[in-house]
């Protein structure tokens, strides 16, 4: 369920005009905004969440509020949002899709440059958070500890330089853990969005195929049988690795107890099954 969205402006009916960057980016600028508490127009609350909403996942709240009173169902949900949407998403990377196919030619087209243009905003936005985040992880331990302990040693301690690196430590420590639920929040949207248009895409034109005389019944069957086959060469891989690295890692304690033979005729078994 995909709610209505009068204020999305989407450009995907004015590709091709120039237009400036508050245009392309207005939604992604408002929710740069620290906290907006007077937004209310999105159908989901992720579209009206500020930046602390946003990276805290605060937004998320009233949901949870609800559940805990109320079993969630449907209708009680949030609609999804339209950034979100398979639709939305799936039209901008057909039109990106046929971009490469126009400039590249279609032998040429490569569908790793339409996935980086699809999100190469948010993926730099993403890097730019993980920076700051590193950034102020080491802003902590090198520095301002460093000066809090010389602080403590020093003989002419003066009380407010103690409280202002306490703050200083408090603010690089809490933004450090705020530019990393950024980046985590950043990449599980991103992921979604290049998810939902990939899949419907490809839905798209499997339905859109009007014979599939190039595949037999022979050749489905022995796909699925392929599978099978696959699941169980896995499993057996699975006890193998399971097996050695337990030998590897007892090896010291196979020694001690003597239970070479023992775990020599554990390892003949698995490869015997192979």
């Amino acid at each position: 369920m995909v709610g209505d969205g009068p204020y999305l402006i989407s450009d995907l009916d004015r590709r091709g005009q120039r237009r400036s960057f508050t245009e392309r980016y207005d939604p992604s600028l408002k929710t740069m905004i620290p906290v907006r508490p007077y937004a209310r127009l999105a159908p989901n609350p992720v579209d009206d969440a500020g930046l602390l909403s946003f990276a805290t996942f605060s937004w998320l709240t009233p949901v949870m509020v609800r559940g805990y009173q109320h079993t969630l169902t449907v209708d009680t949900l949030p609609p999804l949002s339209l950034y979100d949407s398979s639709d939305t998403n799936a039209k901008r990377f057909r039109i990106l899709w046929d971009e490469e196919v126009e400039r590249m030619g279609p032998e040429k087209a490569s569908l790793g440059r339409v996935v980086w243009k699809f999100q190469r905003t948010r993926v730099l936005m993403d890097f730019v958070a993980n920076i700051l985040c590193i950034v102020m992880a080491a802003i902590g331990p090198t520095v301002l500890i460093h000066q809090i302990l010389q602080q403590t040693e020093s003989v002419s301690r003066k009380v407010w330089i103690g409280v202002g690196l306490c703050a200083a430590l408090f603010t690089t420590e809490f933004t450090k853990v705020l530019f990393w639920a950024l980046a985590w929040a950043i990449n599980y949207r991103t992921a979604i969005r290049l998810k939902v248009a990939v899949s419907t895409l490809v839905f798209e034109n499997l339905v859109s195929f009007k014979t599939l005389t190039h595949i037999s019944v022979g050749e489905m069957f022995l796909a699925k049988l392929n599978s099978a086959f696959r699941q169980s060469a896995i499993s057996v891989t699975d006890k193998r690795v399971q097996t050695m690295n337990e030998f590897l890692t007892c090896i010291k304690l196979i020694k001690m107890y003597a239970w070479e033979k023992s775990f020599t005729n554990t390892i003949r078994g698995r490869m015997s099954n192979c």
